[in-house]
């Protein structure tokens, strides 16, 4: 019906009372435009809020009793003095591990590293995103002697003869090292070769005083990194992107931070309103489901397993802030899965003899493990180089998971003790083989003793036979 023949229904009517008219409460444009905006600045930041965090925390102490770690440009070892004691009382830790974070804005760092063969090891350089900038050995299986000179992307100096320069998109960087440890026997040796590996400002490293007593025992304690509100992590975002210049695929975004007053080098907050501020708070906490929501997808389900995935998250700035945050691996080089289940969903419990069947080709070029995580107690490991370990012609091994050592067991069967209670498994695959589209590869069920090897299809709820 019309408005003109509905206004003279009520003028012929008479006894329509009048409506009171009252005004809309509308949203201000500006605040929900600095919402939508702020979300994606939040999602975009938080990878540079997390290694900021990380490299406070890695490069002070705040407590008396607080580990020593190192400073900044330095790699911290993750091994303590008793190595062998380190992998027989916790053989889960099938390798020694450094960290280290970098900052080249005062000038290069040094990275050296010793010629490692005959063992799984990776070095791994990224962004404070997860970006991958450099990776020595991996998938590659060895890894060369070098001396590198990390540098930003614009460094114009002369560096000492020897050095191969490996330039940084910007000036932060994260260095990781994973050096595999064949026996608690060996792990002396791959303690070696792990603090061989040296992370020192280009100064140090000329005055030939890398490694020379960087304890950090008298460093004085100071203040935990303190909790920053939305507005203070804005600076630091802006902060960060001055010295990490954003990628050129990442202009459109950039431009429209803008809009809230944030660019490489400066958050103007001042410029902003309440509403607007508010507006810019409520982002935060959004960004951080998303984060969440992002966390849930980079973790990966199949047969029973949970393992995070560090492919690289493309343009997904949630998945990217939850890899950063999970510290993958990218390439996925190394993997870890757990699972609590058996493949009828029971708990897994020492009460029944389980099997596990590992596959060579599928699990890992280079070798996986599985390791019993009790709820209380030491883990116990076996891994697929463990002495005594051999392979079908079809390259299987089956992993008998029971409390008491059988009498006998048939060839090419492991058995690896089980607590009597309840307990997690860790699997932990070496270069393993994804398919052509990316898939993971087919990881092992886990069956009553006895029972035919199965493999549950991804697709399929029930296990099935294993394919002959």
């Amino acid at each position: 019906m019309a408005w003109w023949m509905l206004a003279l229904m009520g003028m012929t009517a008479g006894a329509v009372e009048p409506m009171e008219a009252t005004a809309p409460t509308l949203p201000d444009p500006l605040a929900e435009q600095a919402y939508l905006t702020g979300v994606w600045a939040y999602l975009y930041g938080l990878p540079y809020l997390q290694g900021l965090q990380e490299r406070y925390d890695l490069t002070h102490r705040t407590h008396a009793d607080d580990p020593v770690y190192a400073p900044l440009n330095h790699l911290f070892y993750l091994d303590g003095p008793d190595v062998e004691g380190l992998l027989s009382d916790h053989p889960d830790a099938d390798g020694l591990a450094a960290l280290g974070h970098v900052s080249v804005w005062d000038g290069p760092v040094v990275l050296e590293v010793p010629s490692i063969r005959g063992r799984f090891a990776m070095i791994q350089i990224t962004d404070l995103t997860g970006a991958q900038v450099a990776r020595f050995g991996g998938a590659d299986g060895t890894i060369p002697a070098g001396r590198y000179a990390l540098v930003s992307e614009d460094y114009e100096g002369e560096l000492p003869a020897g050095l191969q320069p490996l330039r940084l998109r910007g000036t932060d960087a994260r260095v990781r090292v994973h050096i595999r440890a064949t026996s608690v026997a060996d792990a002396s040796n791959a303690r070696r070769l792990l603090h061989r590996i040296t992370l020192a400002p280009l100064p140090e490293w000329t005055a030939g005083r890398v490694g020379l007593n960087l304890s950090l025992s008298a460093q004085e304690v100071t203040q935990p990194w303190t909790s920053h509100d939305a507005v203070q992590e804005l600076h630091l975002v802006a902060e960060r992107m001055l010295r990490n210049p954003p990628a050129p695929e990442e202009d459109f975004l950039v431009s429209q931070m803008s809009a809230i007053g944030l660019t490489p080098g400066l958050f103007r907050s001042k410029d902003l309103g309440p509403e607007r501020l508010g507006a810019l708070a409520r982002a935060r906490r959004t960004a951080s489901q998303l984060v969440a929501v992002g966390q849930n997808k980079a973790v990966k389900e199949q047969s029973g397993w949970q393992g995070v995935v560090g492919s690289a998250p493309g343009h997904d700035l949630a998945m990217r802030a939850a890899l950063a945050d999970a510290q993958a691996w990218q390439p996925d080089d190394l993997l870890v899965f757990t699972r609590g289940e058996d493949d009828e969903d029971r708990p897994l419990t020492g009460e029944r003899s389980l099997q596990v069947v590992l596959h060579r080709d599928a699990l890992g070029e280079m070798g996986a493990s599985l390791t019993v995580v009790p709820e209380e107690g030491d883990a116990r490991a076996l891994a697929t180089w463990s002495d005594g370990v051999s392979f079908d012609d079809e390259g299987a091994l089956t992993v008998l998971l029971q409390p008491d050592e059988p009498d006998t067991l048939p060839e090419h069967t492991a058995w690896l003790a089980v607590p009597e209670g309840t307990y997690d498994l860790v699997l932990r695959a070496y270069v393993p083989a994804f398919g052509d589209d990316g898939a993971l590869p087919p990881l092992p069920g886990v069956v009553s003793a006895g029972a035919p090897g199965v493999e549950r299809d991804p697709e399929q709820t029930s296990p099935s036979p294993e394919s002959p």
